[in-house]
Formats: structure tokens, C-alpha cells, sequence
């Protein structure tokens, strides 16, 4: 098994070499001169040659667009234009010569820096042998430092044209310091290859006292800073937080291949409630030149977007698995596995969600070809990326293997340490009904010991409401048998309550205690008759706009303000899953709103 991984990597090896022949689009700048251009255009040129345009959109807003050559870049500057007028601010770049495309992937790369929040669309634009416009772009978000931006795409087999089109919106200074372009090299997917592999366990780290892994290729760490120890599920376990500024990492050699694997660990956030969690807080990650993973082949889990857990591969569509929330403040297993035909998410030892690989594109595909990036992934992070996005919590027994481990192996490892689990047949009351005052629930032994358990009902207020008179005990031979309790409760207000159970004999680890909310419903919506005043006080006006902070807008794809009537709006691109979502903090949560809008269809 060992000399098939290491030759499939050899075979990698060598396609990445031919994918660092990239083309400079961009002479150096030394060479480069301004001139105008007709039609409101400003140009850049090289040899005499115009090689580069830049214009407004409309190009009547054009007159308060600048260019200017410094800093080793091409500085476009719109805080001129009318903010009511302009629209976008476009970039062409006619250096691409080749005309006919017989690879399988091409990509475009722009190095630039613009204002935080502002957007950018990257393109691919020219024209048919039947004279048709052909563009296809990936929009993103700059993020006010100097970042790369990527556009990958299959191009027809020959067009006429071909040059490299960025469209800039939002007013502020753009610096654009480098572009490329180049063929993507692929290979076959081998459907022998993934059949015949067997996971291996690559890399294990306990985090007993030390940060050095119990077996693996390279056992020290690349880095380790702000590295301290909690009490764990297994002896210590890693404290990463942003107060402490944590960064571990490791070399990827040996301790974790980018194709296909599998990732093991216990995680504990240190919030202790749902609304504590409002960041990003990365688990696992292996490197990236960025935050943006989209197309770097890097496999990764975090949490993020209040507590929902996502994974992914490092695709170029919009293939991140999201699945459900983490709890806070409790011990909970966490694995993901992946390899070509796509990825899985493990809660507590069960499947959670599972996304097919959905494109044709690095490093996974759903078809026949595999991609790998640019440049190997040398290392992968635990507990943060690069010093930043810290988890903020404790991570323990955290293991890598070489391919996907089966459902029940998988199961195997959440069940080491879990050993007991809790389930409802109902989860979902409403108020009034005749069982609105009996709570079933039920008690599986995980492992053959005896045990002793005890129960509490919990209001969201921490009001105990119920709780157990005696202690339900089971031996060993109950292992894996469910125990079905009945709590009698009183009549419960609508809102959220927690069935909270307690070991207290076995205690074969922290993990003595378990929680699982229930939610009571009004038994019947609000109404008012037609002859009820209602008294409306207005609570707040909203006028889209993308420079709205994420407490007050969340969006996929690429937002952007049209005028219609003279009332300005805000739309999405017509891209498919984009969409955005207002988000308004409502001063009584039991109260009756009243929601206008206007939209300009």
C-alpha cells in the first residue's frame, strides 16, 4: 500500500511542475506608459503597444476614474466618479496571444489590493469563431490587503479572441501588481487506485502535555506558539484561543495526503452559549494561500456563520458541506473523510452530511479527471489557520488515516470515549395538549460497565422543572440496549428546555453529562379581528446596501445597487445558490411585527 501512495505522488509531482509555466500578462513595470484612449478610456502601454484599457461603467462617470503607474502596480483610482452614477469600474488586458485551447482547464491569477468589502469580478472574455461575446467570471470580496484572485474555466477548443476582463465595484484605490495565465494539468481518475486503498493511520496526536504527535512521518510541529493544556476526554487535550494567539502546525509529508484521507478528533468550544459563538473558528485545516478556499485543494472543517459546522475539499463551486450546529461547552467527536468522489461529515460518530464532489476541478472530481494545484500543499493547521481564527476551545486525540474509514470504524472512534448516548422520539410540544406533560426519552449504555444515571428537565433560564426521584442504574450487559424513561412535567411554557442526564458511577471519562433540547409551541398562532386597532410603531428602516456589516447582511454571490425611479436597491448576481438574507435584532422577541418592502420588479 505504502509504494502505490508513494508513486501516485510522484505522478502528481511531476504534473505540478509543468502547472509553474504560467504567462506573465503584465511586462515589467519599468516598461509600461500611459496614454488616453478614445471613448472616455484611459490605456496602458508597452513598446508602443496598448496592452492594457481601463474605463467606467457608464463612461460618462469615466472623467473621475485616474490611472497612475506606482508601487510596482497599476493604480486605478474611482473616488472621483459620482457614487449615484458609476457602476462598475472595468479592467481589460489584451496580452493573451493564444487563440486555440486544446487542454482540459485554464486559470487566471491577479495579484491586487482594493478596499476591505469591496468586490471584484475576475472574467474570461472574447469572442467565438461565430463571432459570439464569450465570457464566464468568479466574483469575490477584496479584502482591503493584497490577495490573489483565481478564475479556473474550460475554454472552447478556438475562439478569435481571448483577453482577461477585471470589473471593480465599490469607490476606493485598486492596485493591480501581477497577472497570469496558464493550462491546468489533470490526470485520470483511477477507480483501481481508490478501490484498492486501505486507511492507514498516518498521524496521531494526543496532546498529553505535549504538542509533539504520538506516531507519525514527522511527529514535531512546523510551528507552535501559544500553545497551553486543559483537562480532556483522554488525559490533556490542546487549548487553541485568540487571547493566547495559538498557531500549531504540521508538515502535510507523511502525516496526511490532500487526496483522500480521513480527520479524528474531540472538540469542546469554551462558549457556553449559542449566541457566544459569532466568528470563525477553524479546527482543521490544511494550508491555503488565503482564507478563500475555493479551488485550493485544501481540505478543511471549521465552524462558523453561529455554530453550523462546515467541511470541504477546496473546490472551485460553492461545494463546502454544511452541516449541523456544535454545542457549546461540551465534549463532541467531530470527523470528516474525503477523497475523489466527494466528502462526509461524522457527528458523534454519525454520518451528518455528505456532498458528491460537484465539479471538475481541483483537487476532487465527480467525473473522470483528477486536478491538483499549482503547488503542493506542504502543511495543515490544527486549531487555527496561520496564527488566526483560532477555535477557540480544546481538541483532543486527534488522529489523520490515508483514506475514508467506514461508517462503523468511525463510529468506533466517537464511541472510545462517548459512553452513553440520549434520544427523544419527540422533540416538538405544543402547549395544552394532553402530552405536553410527559417528556419520553430514552438511554443507551455505550460501553460494558455498570452505570448510574440521573436526569433533570432545565428551563431556558435554568429553572429545573423536573428531575429524577431515584437513579436509573444498568450493568454491563445492558451495553448498547436503549433504557425509556417517562419525566412527568408540569404545564410547560412555549419555549426551549433541556433533558440534561448525569453519570455518576462509571465516569469513564469528562464526558458525564449529556443534553438534548425539546422546544414547546402556543397551541394556536396570534390573531386579531378586522375591528382590533392595531398600534404600529415603526421599529426601523433598511436600505440594502453591501457595505452593511455581517450583523445586518449575509450574502452569496455578488451584490450590487441599481437606481430605478430614482430610489436606489440592491440585487444579486443571477449566479445559481446566490442569494442574501437581512438580519434585524427585534427589541421583544414575543411581540407581532409588521414587514414592508419595496422591490423594484
Amino acid at each position: 500500500m505504502k509504494s502505490l501512495r508513494y508513486h501516485c505522488l510522484a505522478i502528481v509531482i511531476g504534473l505540478l511542475a509543468g502547472a509553474l509555466q504560467a504567462k506573465a500578462l503584465l511586462p515589467e513595470f519599468s516598461a509600461l506608459s500611459l496614454a488616453p484612449g478614445a471613448a472616455g478610456r484611459t490605456q496602458v502601454c508597452h513598446d508602443g503597444r496598448t496592452i492594457c484599457y481601463v474605463h467606467a461603467v457608464p463612461r460618462s462617470a469615466g472623467s473621475g476614474v485616474t490611472l497612475a503607474l506606482r508601487d510596482g502596480a497599476i493604480v486605478i483610482d474611482n473616488r472621483g466618479a459620482p457614487p449615484a452614477e458609476l457602476r462598475w469600474t472595468q479592467v481589460s488586458i489584451y496580452t493573451i496571444k493564444q487563440r486555440q485551447f486544446p487542454g482540459s482547464l485554464y486559470v487566471l491569477r491577479v495579484q491586487i489590493q482594493g478596499p476591505k468589502n469591496s468586490h471584484a469580478k475576475l472574467f474570461f472574455e472574447g469572442q467565438t469563431l461565430d463571432g459570439v461575446h464569450y465570457h464566464n467570471h468568479t466574483p469575490r470580496k477584496l479584502n482591503g490587503e493584497r490577495q490573489e484572485l483565481q478564475h479556473y474555466q474550460t475554454l472552447p477548443k478556438e475562439l478569435t479572441e481571448l483577453h482577461l476582463r477585471l470589473d471593480l465595484t465599490g469607490p476606493g484605490e485598486y492596485k493591480i501588481f501581477a497577472a497570469e495565465f496558464a493550462e491546468v494539468p489533470m490526470r485520470e481518475k483511477d477507480p483501481a487506485i481508490m478501490a484498492a486503498r486501505v486507511p492507514e493511520l498516518l498521524f496521531h496526536a494526543d496532546f498529553d502535555g505535549t504538542v509533539t504527535a504520538r506516531h507519525g512521518a514527522q511527529p514535531e510541529p512546523m510551528a507552535a506558539h501559544g500553545i497551553d493544556y486543559a483537562p480532556g476526554v483522554k488525559g490533556q487535550a490542546l487549548k487553541s484561543s485568540c487571547e493566547a494567539g495559538t498557531l500549531l502546525q504540521y508538515a502535510m509529508a507523511g502525516n496526511a495526503l490532500p487526496e483522500c484521507g480521513t480527520v479524528s478528533f474531540w472538540y469542546r468550544p469554551l462558549w457556553t452559549r449559542m449566541e457566544d459563538d459569532v466568528g470563525l473558528y477553524v479546527l482543521f485545516t490544511m494550508e491555503r494561500p488565503t482564507l478563500w478556499q475555493r479551488g485550493t485543494g485544501s481540505v478543511f472543517l471549521w465552524c462558523c456563520c453561529n455554530k453550523t459546522l462546515h467541511g470541504g475539499t477546496g473546490i472551485l463551486s460553492r461545494g463546502a458541506l454544511r452541516s449541523r450546529n456544535v454545542q457549546p461547552d461540551q465534549w463532541q467527536h467531530l470527523a470528516m473523510s474525503w477523497d475523489e468522489d466527494g466528502a462526509l461529515i461524522y457527528y458523534n460518530g454519525q454520518p451528518s452530511i455528505e456532498m458528491m464532489a460537484s465539479d471538475s476541478y481541483s483537487p476532487l472530481a465527480v467525473y473522470k479527471r483528477l486536478v491538483f494545484r499549482d503547488t503542493l500543499l506542504k502543511s495543515f493547521f490544527v486549531g487555527n489557520l496561520n496564527g488566526r481564527h483560532q477555535c477557540d476551545g480544546l481538541i483532543d486525540d486527534l488522529r489523520v488515516y490515508s483514506a475514508p474509514l467506514a461508517p462503523e470504524d468511525v463510529l468506533a472512534l466517537a464511541r472510545e470515549v462517548r459512553y452513553f448516548e440520549i434520544a427523544a422520539p419527540r422533540r416538538y410540544l405544543v402547549q395544552g395538549n394532553d402530552d405536553a406533560n410527559t417528556l419520553a426519552f430514552s438511554i443507551t449504555p455505550q460501553q460494558p460497565a455498570a452505570m448510574r444515571f440521573r436526569w433533570q428537565i432545565v428551563a431556558e433560564d435554568g429553572r429545573v422543572v423536573a428531575a429524577s426521584n431515584e437513579a436509573l442504574t444498568s450493568s454491563a450487559a445492558d451495553v448498547g440496549q436503549a433504557k425509556t424513561l417517562t419525566a412527568t412535567v408540569p404545564a410547560l411554557a412555549p419555549g426551549r428546555y433541556e433533558i440534561r442526564v448525569t453519570e455518576d458511577l462509571y465516569k469513564g471519562s469528562d464526558l458525564d453529562s449529556q443534553a438534548l433540547p425539546v422546544w414547546v409551541f402556543h397551541d394556536a398562532n396570534a390573531e386579531v379581528s378586522a375591528a382590533d386597532e392595531l398600534r404600529l410603531e415603526p421599529v426601523t428602516t433598511i436600505r440594502p446596501n453591501p457595505s452593511m456589516s455581517a450583523d445586518e447582511l449575509l450574502y452569496i454571490g455578488m451584490p450590487s445597487m441599481g437606481e430605478l425611479a430614482g430610489r436606489p436597491y440592491m440585487e444579486i448576481d443571477g449566479v445559481s445558490g446566490s442569494r442574501f438574507v437581512l438580519r434585524l435584532k427585534l427589541p421583544d422577541a414575543a411581540g407581532i411585527y409588521l414587514l414592508e418592502w419595496d422591490y423594484p420588479d
